[in-house]
């Protein structure tokens, strides 16, 4: 008689425990707090904005450079995560640009007009601090939605175009000075970079386990990188896209 209430308790048990198992799974983690370091990789580009105002091609070529930083997360509500980084990275890129009438300002600050070839380099090392909400998909929560900013301060820029072909006037369409690839024209604008950068943020994350994460973001600045005193009739703002791969080391269970 025993052995039959028994078995019977044991069987209800085990499914009990089976199933409580298996909701865990499929439910959101119980995760409240981490911290985690994370390396990735950037490719980034400063642009012309607006694109049209550069009157001529513009192509770009990013340079793929590695980052190392670190992040913490906090749940503040069901599916819904806040995290801040902070990641130092550099952003580099060469690029041809091919214009007419390209207005500049020269070392003593008087306009000049540049038509034809030329050639673009920039590098910014920076400390950078993304802050942003993720939002958890699904009921295990292992693909998430990133909105946010981040703001970072620029550790050393450099920005020099060099003009190889082509010819260069006081004013439009006048050719004061005719360049050849011989003799190309070196100009130095790294002096006059702004000193930080702030833009938004929109990505998407991988849950790949409990611990290990991978992201990808789309980052583009909203301030001039010359900080509002620009050599060019337009400004000139950064674009870049990130992946990056991060791996709980520190964490706490809301459980």
């Amino acid at each position: 008689m025993k052995r039959a209430v028994v078995i019977p308790l044991l069987f209800v048990a085990n499914i009990i425990i089976a199933t409580n198992s298996l909701s865990a799974q499929n439910s959101e983690p119980a995760l409240r707090w981490s911290f985690s370091p994370q390396v990735g990789t950037d490719l980034g580009v400063t642009l012309p904005y607006p694109m049209k105002a550069i009157n001529g091609v513009f192509n770009p070529y990013p340079e793929i450079l590695p980052s190392l930083g670190a992040r913490t997360t906090f749940r503040f509500k069901r599916g819904w995560v806040f995290a801040a980084e902070l990641t130092y990275k550099t952003v580099a890129m060469t690029a041809n640009a091919r214009v007419e009438n390209q207005m500049m300002l020269s070392n003593n600050e008087t306009p000049q007009y540049f038509s034809g070839t030329a050639f673009l380099n920039s590098r910014f090392s920076q400390l950078e601090i993304p802050l942003y909400a993720k939002y958890l998909i699904g009921k295990r929560g292992i693909h998430r939605v990133l909105i946010g900013g981040y703001w970072s301060y620029i550790l050393d820029g450099l920005f020099t175009t060099e003009a190889r072909k082509g010819y260069i006037g006081s004013q439009p369409d006048s050719a004061d000075d005719i360049i050849d690839p011989s003799n190309p024209i070196l100009m130095d604008f790294s002096s006059s970079l702004g000193s930080w950068d702030a833009g938004v943020l929109v990505g998407y994350e991988l849950g790949i386990n409990e611990r290990l994460n991978m992201g990808l973001r789309i980052m583009t600045g909203m301030r001039d990188i010359f900080g509002g005193r620009t050599p060019f009739e337009y400004k000139m703002i950064h674009l870049r896209g990130t992946i990056v791969v991060s791996y709980n080391i520190f964490e706490t269970s809301s459980r």
